[in-house]
């Protein structure tokens, strides 16, 4: 795939769904907070026409950066990370220099020390899923380096309760059809049998 052709937009409902099923997502990414010493995580979608959904632990810092447009500066929402396979930590994504705002939305604010992003595949959805910690811990960078696994299990365990959960929008879904069957009863001739007496 020729990635500098494909431009990613935002989906017409992002901001929306950041707080319109707050609970049952709050209560899903709590299940797996605190693994792995993870301390934040944020799931990017994008769909078959390349616009992106996210869902956060933390939605409103995804609120800032979403009303500041500043997801177009998120080096893990473009093009050249999303469409190939390989985690990258946060430390070579995002560059305190290039978008001041962006980094302190996305680590200072939160208190994370560092992160990782994994681009994958999920239904029919290019997925990002994004952690973050607060504390380094280097056997976890190593980790993410070496083997992904448990993070990315983390990410599609918390992916797939959220589908199963909430709708989002271009979801495909199942429609079953039944066709209508229609049967003529015709009982003009009832014959009724008279009990001998």
């Amino acid at each position: 795939m020729d990635v500098t052709a494909v431009q990613i937009t935002l989906h017409p409902m992002a901001k929306e769904l950041l707080f319109k099923h707050y609970v049952p997502i709050k209560r899903i990414f709590s299940d797996v907070l605190g693994q792995q010493e993870t301390d934040y995580i944020s799931i990017g979608l994008i769909n078959a026409s390349n616009q992106l959904i996210i869902l956060s632990s933390n939605p409103g810092t995804e609120q800032n950066i979403l009303e500041k447009h500043l997801w177009e500066f998120d080096h893990s929402y473009q093009p050249k990370f999303v469409y190939q396979d390989k985690p990258l930590s946060w430390s070579s994504i995002y560059d305190v220099n290039e978008s001041k705002q962006l980094y302190k939305y996305k680590l200072t604010d939160l208190g994370l020390i560092c992160g990782f992003s994994i681009p994958t595949d999920f239904d029919e959805y290019r997925a990002v899923f994004s952690f973050g910690f607060k504390y380094h811990e280097p056997n976890i960078i190593q980790m993410m380096e070496q083997t992904p696994n448990p993070f990315l299990a983390m990410g599609k365990y918390c992916l797939r309760e959220i589908l199963s959960t909430i709708p989002l929008p271009n979801t495909v879904t199942k429609i079953y059809q039944f066709k209508p069957k229609l049967e003529l009863v015709i009982n003009n001739e009832v014959k009724y049998e008279n009990p001998a007496r």
